[in-house]
């Protein structure tokens, strides 16, 4: 899945993770952006010692990744992340947050790619 949010880009998936990868699948939650993961990282805990640890990986196509371990942990922070919809028009308040404001130009394109093939089904 992948999610475009106000504090950060991300793709999450479910499998065991690089730290142990004989163990039980987890949620990986992965990001090119450290500062988006950090974001991720505080909403699953506010208190620092129970955060994730956003773990690095050179040579990645996502090369910051954060692990959850229990499907209430993610519901959880989907519900989080769902209570920070507070706008009214998704690519402008990426314009308007500082820390997002580079995604901008991609979002559009994103946005534009994700149009197309559903120009010819419009009424």
């Amino acid at each position: 899945m992948w999610l475009l949010t106000k504090i950060g880009f991300y793709s999450i998936t479910k499998k065991p993770t690089h730290l142990n990868p004989d163990g039980p699948d987890v949620f990986n939650v992965r990001g090119r952006d450290k500062d988006d993961l950090k974001r991720f990282a505080e909403l699953v805990s506010a208190d620092l010692a129970k955060r994730p640890v956003v773990h690095e990986y050179e040579h990645s196509d996502y090369p910051y990744r954060v692990y959850l371990n229990t499907q209430e942990e993610m519901d959880a922070v989907m519900a989080k992340l769902a209570a920070l919809i507070d706008y009214d028009n998704f690519k402008d308040t990426i314009d308007d947050t500082p820390h997002q404001k580079l995604k901008s130009k991609a979002y559009h394109k994103f946005w534009e790619l994700l149009e197309e093939p559903h120009r010819p089904l419009r009424p």
